[in-house]
């Protein structure tokens, strides 16, 4: 019963305060709730934030490793200043030490120590590892930073008159030379405060040439507008050249022994575009060096890889050769300091060509004008003598080096410029269809398959003036 006056009644209070004390609870439920959700939403963001830091930390720290491995595969440069860039710091102390007194030969071993800045320094080193017929001397190859001028190589000729021929072997250059031991003769310098002293190394006689030829021009104007010149006006341009096109320097002994090997079959004109050019430019680096025309005989699919290795064989056979020059006839070198010199690493030297605008095709291309010394073709049983046609050869030789643990070189840009004679694909050189399969299968044969494996027979070999010419029958497949 409710009391009277509107009081309240006393058995309702208990349960009104019990109800209160309910939704106080819920409530401080929710809020403890509400708050713990806000704790480990906030604890969560950070873990989040953390581990999204730590991400690009870690890529931060790849960031200059990943470019250092691309700058060193392909010979880039980021041109940091010298400040920062420790090859530049070094660079900058060579240029003191060549200043200050001191003696040419240490000047020279620092200079060596250091490779090429694109646009600025170019240097390159190289070091070829000796075998039995080689100077036993160091072959380090270095170019120094010269003024670019243009030469005045284009040299208009009459009509094309006909190459005279001599068969007979050169008396002085087809056998091997025993090179005695290296004698060294002492000479004193003396600056003002420091005593100095530089050796001369004595082969033969002659000392040997200078880590950098002196007479290199740089960029050359390369064109084939004009009528190609002649064998006899080549050879009266380059009196160093001797029967047979080889030449060497006279006053000096040559550091390399390099044969240029061509692959050829009716390119005439191009040939004497290319010893026009060629002659003076291996003359001014100071390479004892012969060029080798190796001619395939009929009109049966023509064998560019096969043809190498009958050079490489052959060549052997006249001249104790070192380094090998394996050269597409209708490539022109543009930059003498682009040195046809061998070292321990396989050197790719076309690798900017007019025809691609100066740029690398791709990484791992290794055609038209590459460097292999002996040592290395002999590792890799040279070149496979299965691709008939065009296309293929260059990637497989590619993938023998890689497979032998060799690393692919090249010159800076800069100065790897080459031009193409154009013409139209020769009849008897149509795309390989079967390349692409062959090119896998490398690894499964490049033992079997190359220089321990040829077959070929030679059927005539001319020493002409400025070139020799080895013409062969590779029983090209029916």
């Amino acid at each position: 019963m409710m009391a009277s006056g509107g009081g309240k009644d006393p058995e309702s209070e208990p349960l009104v305060q019990k109800e209160s004390e309910q939704v106080a609870d819920n409530v401080t439920e929710e809020s403890t709730r509400s708050s713990l959700g806000e704790k480990l939403a906030k604890k969560g963001c950070c873990t989040f934030r953390i581990r999204v830091t730590a991400v690009i930390i870690l890529l931060l720290i790849q960031v200059p490793v990943f470019a250092y491995y691309y700058r060193a595969s392909y010979n880039l440069d980021f041109g940091l200043p010298a400040q920062i860039n420790p090859r530049g710091m070094l660079n900058s102390l060579i240029a003191e030490f060549r200043d200050s007194n001191v003696s040419p030969t240490v000047a020279a071993v620092l200079s060596n120590s250091t490779q090429a800045q694109p646009g600025n320094v170019i240097e390159n080193n190289s070091k070829t590892k000796n075998d039995e017929s080689n100077l036993n001397s160091k072959n380090v190859a270095t170019t120094k930073s010269i003024a670019v001028t243009p030469s005045n190589d284009d040299k208009n000729s009459k009509d094309l008159p006909n190459q005279k021929t001599d068969n007979s072997v050169r008396p002085d250059d087809t056998s091997s030379k025993n090179v005695g031991s290296s004698t060294f003769k002492p000479t004193s310098t003396t600056t003002q405060s420091t005593t100095t002293t530089s050796t001369v190394e004595m082969i033969d006689g002659l000392p040997q040439c200078p880590a950098e030829p002196p007479k290199l021009v740089g960029r050359l104007a390369i064109s084939f507008n004009h009528p190609a010149q002649s064998f006899e006006k080549t050879l009266s341009d380059n009196p160093g050249i001797t029967n047979g096109g080889h030449g060497k320097p006279a006053e000096c002994t040559a550091r390399h022994k390099v044969a240029i090997i061509i692959p050829y079959r009716d390119r005439m004109e191009h040939l004497m575009y290319f010893l026009e050019y060629m002659h003076p430019v291996l003359l001014r680096q100071q390479v004892d060096y012969q060029i080798f025309i190796i001619n395939q005989a009929g009109t049966g699919k023509f064998n560019r890889a096969k043809l190498m290795n009958v050079g490489y064989v052959e060549s052997q056979k006249i001249y104790p050769f070192n380094c090998f020059a394996f050269h597409d006839v209708d490539l022109i070198l543009e930059d003498d300091r682009s040195l046809y010199w061998c070292s321990d690493r396989p050197r790719h030297m076309s690798a900017g060509v007019d025809k691609f605008n100066y740029v690398l095709p791709y990484a791992s291309i290794f055609g038209g004008v590459t460097l292999i010394s002996k040592e290395q073709m002999d590792k890799i049983n040279g070149f496979s003598n299965e691709f008939w046609g065009w296309g293929g050869e260059d990637d497989d030789v590619f993938n023998r080096l890689r497979l032998e643990k060799y690393k692919i070189v090249r010159y800076p840009m800069e100065i790897a410029r080459y031009k193409m004679i154009r013409h139209k694909k020769e009849k008897g050189n149509e795309a390989n269809p079967k390349r692409f399969e062959m090119i896998r299968k490398t690894g499964a044969n490049y033992k079997t398959d190359g220089i321990n494996s040829i077959k070929y027979k030679v059927l005539s070999t001319e020493f002409h003036s400025t070139y020799t010419n080895i013409t062969v029958d590779i029983f090209p497949p029916s």
